[in-house]
């Protein structure tokens, strides 16, 4: 197996290679989307030929493509379908999630910037009237590639409050490179303002937030970007930024390399690696265990499905920049664990806070904000505690609710699993060497989660004061697994759909592979197989491994309940 960060790179990608190409047309199109169907042609165009240009053009003793005529003629058939779909305004006509789409032409960033980085790879490998015909339509890209990044970043609350987005800084990235490229020098040290600005705003924890809230996921694009940029130039913001936010993610991330979901609100709890990585991490010794930590899991993971999959298909063209941009040798010092080590942790100048201790992970927030309903990727943050174990993965929580009422940590009403209620404030902080608790404020009642942890499960002590109709709810993710049982002996399928009552329930809810939830009462409450709602869809659809099961108790008023979690043997 491959020892350095390069070489796990390159397996990597390597083993994508089958599926890229089964899953290219006779146009040079790329179709790995099996759920949601592909729009138009150009869906997926940006994601898929630049690994193969790159692994035609890599001599690796773990690559073994290096001269595959195959790759070559794929990657070029691709870039010649780019030149067929542009228009004259120099954008893609496409269906592309993030590009827009329609005849006028969508200046789909991330499509031009791989299409710019494999021409740099293959212009010597192809005849020079196709290589002059692929630069042309590059350079008819600056223009509007240049006018798109402005309008990305006056957008109205881009730069406050750490808000820069992960579009509008690839924006910025690419056309800083295509216009340096072609001569723009007074536009591309426009694009370098604006990313020294992206570094000036960086949150004091390390992050950057999306929409007003910081998104574990989605800013490893926006790190990708400064990365390549600060290898490009060198800039010391970038890489006191970059080296910053080492410090958050190793505290974000859970042991088994997957973005902690519990502050994550446009993804709810990813259940996969990022393949997105930021290559400057590897000058440091913790960026270094940090990344091969997420290298490994991404090797064991491998290439998943289609758009929705960040740690797949989405994440090849910037993986692949990741391996472009990684020195040749790696140090051969000895690596800091990871992640931070047990014991209680809080974020600086935010209300999230974790405590680590043997296999467990339990990562509690407080972060709140108001959501805006004409915009759906605004966060509502209803989901507050989240815990990990190392046998089962996450046993429970991970994510905001999007405004369902089942994911509120707390409801109130005349029902459970009614009413989502958003908090206006909450906070967090330490119990002792084993507890941590989260206090949410609701306007007219408060709520807190106490969570302590023993050598095999995790205790959740939930009350309330202020209201008398209050439920904790617990959602407990169930991507893969093999079954379960309520302690009254009913068997739950693994797609099973119900609402069931406390006699149902009998007390307990098993998940196979994932674990139990005990000290439910007969008031207590379940629904199994929940969607969460997928804010990438305007409709809403969401892959079926997303899907949770969600327990109910009641709180009394001025009371409290106790739920046990215990991971799957």
């Amino acid at each position: 197996m491959p020892t350095d960060l390069r070489s796990k790179s390159v397996r990597y990608l390597a083993s994508c290679v089958d599926d890229l190409l089964a899953f290219q047309d006779d146009d040079g199109v790329f179709h790995p989307e099996t759920i949601l169907p592909v729009r138009n042609p150009a869906d997926f165009q940006q994601f898929g030929f630049y690994p193969l240009a790159l692994l035609f053009t890599l001599d690796h003793p773990d690559n073994p493509y290096s001269g595959d005529v195959r790759l070559l003629e794929a990657a070029a058939r691709s870039c010649d379908h780019n030149v067929s779909v542009q228009q004259e305004n120099g954008g893609y006509v496409t269906g592309a999630w993030d590009g827009g789409g329609g005849g006028t032409g969508s200046p789909n960033n991330w499509r031009t910037f791989s299409f710019f980085k494999s021409w740099e790879l293959l212009r010597n490998h192809v005849n020079a009237e196709r290589a002059a015909g692929w630069e042309a339509a590059l350079e008819r890209t600056v223009d509007l590639h240049y006018d798109a990044a402005l309008h990305q970043v006056a957008e109205e609350g881009y730069g406050e409050n750490h808000n820069v987005r992960n579009h509008p800084t690839w924006y910025l990235l690419n056309a800083y490179v295509v216009c340096s490229h072609f001569g723009r020098t007074e536009q591309a040290e426009r694009m370098a303002e604006e990313l020294e600005r992206v570094c000036a705003v960086q949150h004091p924890s390390g992050c950057w937030f999306e929409h007003d809230g910081p998104v574990c996921v989605y800013q490893h694009i926006s790190m990708a970007s400064l990365s390549h940029y600060y290898r490009l130039t060198g800039s010391e913001a970038a890489r006191v930024a970059l080296a910053r936010s080492i410090d958050f993610y190793r505290h974000m991330y859970y042991p088994n390399g997957h973005p902690v979901g519990i502050i994550d609100g446009r993804v709810r709890y990813a259940g996969y690696p990022m393949s997105i990585l930021p290559t400057a991490w590897a000058d440091t010794p913790e960026g270094r265990s940090l990344l091969h930590l997420v290298m490994d899991s991404v090797l064991e993971h491998g290439l998943g499905g289609g758009h929705e999959i960040h740690g797949g298909w989405l994440g090849l063209a910037f993986h692949t920049q990741f391996l472009v941009d990684l020195p040749e040798r790696e140090p051969a010092d000895a690596l800091p664990a990871p992640l931070v080590a047990d014991g209680y942790h809080q974020l600086a100048d935010m209300p999230v806070a974790l405590i680590r201790k043997g296999p467990w992970t339990v990562v509690a927030s407080g972060f709140t904000r108001q959501p805006h309903d004409d915009n759906r990727w605004t966060l509502d943050y209803q989901n507050h505690i989240s815990i990990y174990h190392e046998s089962g993965g996450l046993v429970a929580g991970g994510g905001n609710g999007k405004r369902q009422d089942p994911l509120s940590s707390f409801t109130a009403g005349s029902r459970p699993l009614g009413l989502p209620l958003l908090a206006s404030s909450g906070s967090v902080e330490s119990l002792d060497e084993t507890g941590l608790a989260v206090t949410l404020d609701y306007g007219n009642f408060t709520g807190r989660i106490e969570a302590h942890i023993t050598k095999s499960a995790v205790t959740l002590t939930a009350s309330v004061q202020g209201c008398d109709d209050a439920w904790f709810q617990l959602p407990m993710p169930m991507k893969q697994i093999t079954g379960g049982v309520t302690g009254s002996g009913i068997p739950i399928h693994p797609e099973a759909v119900g609402n069931l009552n406390g006699k149902a329930l009998g007390g307990s809810l098993s998940l196979s592979g994932r674990g139990t939830v005990t000290g439910l009462s007969q008031r207590a409450r379940a629904i199994l197989s929940y969607l969460p709602y997928n804010s990438h869809r305007q409709d809403g659809i969401y892959t079926s491994d997303k899907r949770v099961a969600v327990v109910a108790e009641p709180v009394p008023e001025d009371g409290s309940i106790a739920l046990t979690i215990t991971p799957d043997p």
